[in-house]
């Protein structure tokens, strides 16, 4: 009745797993005589519960809300942690569409300044508090 690959050892299934397998396939069969080897069977067969996801969304958490980024919002946190647990992997193709995305719908979002492409490598007596993007290029370009 065990097959001879179970029985030699050659197979991933060991000669119990086969007969709980078994005993779980023929359900019917098997309750009314051996009720306490299917009620085993079906706790073995079940599911392990682990803290595999928790951990990982602490560590996302701790990756993210960093010393410089204690202040996030809530939503803003979320939002950061959906990504970075649910995301695309680094580097792929499709997480450089999500990119592309993202900065198409932040530009068109609302009209935003645009600097000039010159590097400048030190910039002294800007002051952060523009009003205008005009105001911001003026005094960019003026040093």
């Amino acid at each position: 009745m065990l097959p001879k690959g179970v029985k030699a050892g050659n197979s991933t299934q060991t000669s119990i797993d086969w007969m709980l397998t078994k005993v779980l396939s023929e359900r019917n069969t098997y309750e009314n005589f051996f009720p306490v080897i299917t009620k085993l069977a079906d706790v073995i067969h079940s599911p392990h519960i682990t803290n595999t996801w928790p951990e990982r969304g602490a560590s996302s958490l701790k990756r993210i809300k960093t010393k410089s980024r204690n202040r996030l919002s809530r939503k803003m946190l979320n939002a950061h942690l959906q990504v970075s647990i649910n995301g695309p992997e680094p580097g792929t193709r499709e997480a450089q569409e999500v990119i592309n995305k993202a900065k198409e719908m932040w530009v068109s979002a609302k009209p935003r300044c645009k600097l000039p492409k010159k590097v400048v490598s030190v910039i002294s007596g800007i002051r952060n508090d523009y009003r205008t993007c005009e105001t911001a290029y003026i005094n960019f370009t003026s040093f």
